[in-house]
């Protein structure tokens, strides 16, 4: 559900800033939010920021192994 938009020529903000963590707690009347995000936005210091903002963050870490690609088994092979 969108709640709150910007339109904007910067090419990349911050996780918390594209958010708006407090316009859209406004919006919906609530104090705490809970967020989704895909794996682009998965950064230690922007996580942070959207919880000091208000908001729980949750973001799927990136898959960064080049195993699977070169034919070998990698981190989501194994439970």
């Amino acid at each position: 559900m969108i709640v709150a938009h910007e339109v904007t020529n910067i090419g990349r903000r911050s996780f918390a800033a594209d958010l708006d963590v407090e316009v859209s707690a406004d919006a919906l009347g609530k104090k705490r939010l809970t967020v989704l995000a895909d794996r682009g936005y998965f950064n230690g210091k922007e996580i942070l920021q959207c919880e000091r903002a208000g908001a729980t963050p949750l973001v799927p870490k990136p898959l960064t192994s080049g195993s699977k690609a070169g034919g070998r088994f990698d981190k989501r092979d194994f439970v």
